[in-house]
């Protein structure tokens, strides 16, 4: 069952990642439509065994461990966790970074341990058809998971330069991560306890050497030989520039008057060798009024509901229910833009302050949009990308901040 489940994958990824024809273009549509499947593919490689369990009157649902010293059980709120999924984002000039959280479920919020003895094992397990007892989570099985998705899928991107690169970055903290708590038996105040048994580890593969494997250049074992493997230290380190800009972009987002969309938990950053720092930030989507609507097609149950004396709901014909969908599109386009225009200005006005950035070097910003009601009439993510250069100039008086603003690439997917 789980070669099938291999092969079932390898299949979806052949259907759907076939060539693209030498287009001089960039596509990024495309693009953005590899990065999802390859965001699926890795959260099935990488998922953790979660099971529905009874374990007391206040506890929604618990993660099942196999292994815990003495009698014991973890046990997590479960309420859809959207920061425990696999992000991938494409970067030009320096190729598409995975991050893969420690704990890749998108069900588990926070984590308890209940235990008898003082020194508790915990052993998490992925998701698997078998029972055979060999897909534990271990560094050994990161690595061999995150090099047979080199293997297997990574080659079928399209577009990569070949000077760009895909990286993996497995394990990365993240301020909102699900939280172990050790709990004793006797009712006893928790204690924190830091459960990690695998460290953060960090793999690229270079565009070139995948395309070689690809056509057959490049043996498996030569092309294992020739990732760039790094662990630990990948969780940067209190560079104080760093996490005062992201500081800075929390704040002014949560201070903004933008009518239709709000920062949405704490700033992210990852520093990128040899290219620069990303930034990434949700944004979600938020109702400007509580009041809804019902639609009617009868003219004279619209009337009789509106005589009954409701006002919590507009009751409206199809055409008007219509037409006011068509008005709060048109004032969702124009905060997105309104945010857009913000989140530029803070680039340019705070962006020289990163002192660990070097002057060839890049400050990039990803914002998704979460609960995006608009389709297509408003875009899931915005990139922004911007050479420290740039900034560095303005600051002399070479250019004005209108040539600095133009100098932001803006990418919309």
């Amino acid at each position: 069952m789980k070669t099938l489940k291999h092969t079932l994958l390898i299949g979806l990824v052949a259907l759907l990642l076939t060539p693209l024809s030498f287009a001089q273009d960039f596509d990024k549509n495309r693009m953005n439509r590899d990065i999802k499947i390859m965001e699926n593919i890795l959260d099935e490689l990488f998922k953790i065994e979660t099971k529905s369990t009874s374990t007391s009157s206040n506890t929604r649902g618990a993660v099942r461990v196999r292994e815990v010293t003495g009698s014991g059980f973890i046990s997590a709120n479960l309420f859809g966790a959207r920061s425990n999924q696999v992000e991938g984002n494409y970067i030009p000039e320096y190729g598409i970074i995975f991050k893969i959280p420690y704990l890749l479920s998108r069900n588990i919020t926070s984590v308890s341990v209940i235990k008898d003895s003082d020194q508790p094992s915990i052993s998490f397990y992925y998701d698997s058809d078998d029972n055979s007892g060999d897909n534990q989570v271990t560094e050994e099985a990161v690595m061999t998971r995150i090099t047979n998705f080199f293997k297997d899928y990574a080659p079928t991107i399209g577009q990569l330069g070949d000077d760009e690169q895909v990286t993996i970055v497995y394990g990365k903290r993240k301020e909102n991560e699900p939280q172990l708590r050790i709990f004793k038996r006797s009712g006893d105040s928790p204690e924190n306890e830091e459960v990690k048994q695998v460290p953060v580890i960090k793999v690229s593969a270079k565009a070139n050497d995948l395309a070689s494997l690809k056509s057959g250049r490049l043996s498996s074992d030569d092309f294992e030989n020739r990732l760039s493997i790094s662990k630990e230290g990948i969780e940067e380190k209190e560079q104080l520039d760093l996490k005062v800009m992201s500081n800075i972009l929390e704040t002014v987002l949560s201070g903004s008057q933008n009518e239709m969309f709000e920062i949405s938990g704490k700033p992210e950053y990852l520093v990128l060798d040899n290219f620069g720092v990303l930034f990434s930030m949700n944004v979600r989507h938020t109702r400007t009024s509580a009041r809804g609507s019902i639609v009617f097609h009868e003219e004279e149950v619209r009337n009789e509901i509106r005589a009954s004396g409701v006002k919590e709901l507009d009751v409206l014909s199809p055409e008007e229910a219509e037409e006011k969908r068509a008005e709060q599109a048109e004032q969702a386009k124009a905060s997105f833009e309104q945010l857009k225009t913000d989140v530029t200005d803070y680039l340019i006005d705070y962006g020289r302050t990163l002192s660990s950035v070097s002057s060839d070097q890049h400050i990039l910003l990803t914002i998704n949009i979460l609960s995006n009601r608009w389709g297509d009439e408003i875009p899931s993510r915005l990139d922004l990308q911007l050479k420290k250069s740039v900034l560095e100039r303005l600051e002399r008086g070479d250019i004005n901040k209108d040539e600095a603003i133009n100098a932001v690439t803006i990418t919309e997917y």
